[in-house]
C-alpha cells in the first residue's frame, strides 16, 4: 500500500498513477473517510484529486473504492 506522504509529495510523478477527479462534495466525503463511488475507474491504486490538489490514495476494486485516507486525519465534524 502506498504511503500517504507519497501522495502529498512534490516529487511524485502523478502521471504514473490513475487520477480520480472529485467534486467538492466527494472531496469532503473522502476527507471524512466515508464511501463514494464513480463509474469507469481504473482498477488499482489511484490518487484522489480535487481541482489541482492531491488528497490521498484510494484502492479501486471491481465494485467499490477503498478509501486509504489516514483515519487519524479524517474530518469528524458534521456540515460542509
Amino acid at each position: 500500500m502506498p504511503d500517504h506522504a507519497l501522495a502529498l509529495s512534490i516529487v511524485l510523478n502523478k502521471e504514473n498513477f490513475p487520477l480520480v477527479q472529485v467534486s467538492y462534495e466527494e472531496a469532503i466525503t473522502y476527507l471524512r473517510k466515508d464511501i463514494f463511488w464513480q463509474e469507469g475507474l481504473t482498477k488499482g491504486f489511484s490518487l484522489i484529486q480535487y481541482e489541482d490538489f492531491t488528497l490521498g490514495w484510494a484502492n479501486v476494486l471491481d465494485n467499490r473504492l477503498n478509501n486509504l485516507y489516514p483515519a487519524e486525519w479524517r474530518i469528524r465534524m458534521a456540515g460542509n
